[in-house]
């Protein structure tokens, strides 16, 4: 599936999904204020995803807000960054997640879930 198809589907469930080309080939696809887990502070956030030029899977994710975790605890793993001149926090998850077979919302909410595990 395209990266277009990808952004069609995020549409099509989240409403407010705009991307972005950078010179080097780069998407970015943003994601207007999803909801974080129950507890989470703030409750929601901007959610970013990068694909890389000529490629239709996800490389990197970041979220805007600075988030606590339900324990009051930040995430470890969680790193401040720039993004097209934006701060951001990039964060590293790992859960399944096929490409070709699983709908790109089951990526966004498979890495938003992320922030429900206490550490």
């Amino acid at each position: 599936m395209t990266v277009e198809k990808k952004v069609e589907e995020l549409r099509y469930l989240y409403g407010a999904v705009s991307t972005k080309t950078l010179p080097n080939g780069t998407i970015l696809v943003r994601i207007k204020e999803v909801q974080l887990p129950s507890g989470c502070a703030p409750s929601k956030t901007d959610f970013l995803i990068e694909f890389p030029q000529n490629q239709d899977v996800p490389s990197k994710r970041y979220v805007k807000e600075n988030i606590t975790l339900p324990n009051g605890k930040t995430p470890r793993n969680f790193t401040p960054t720039q993004v097209d001149g934006e701060p951001w926090y990039e964060f590293s998850f790992n859960f399944p997640w096929n490409s070709q077979t699983d709908p790109m919302y089951q990526y966004v909410e498979s890495a938003l879930q992320r922030f429900a595990k206490t550490e």
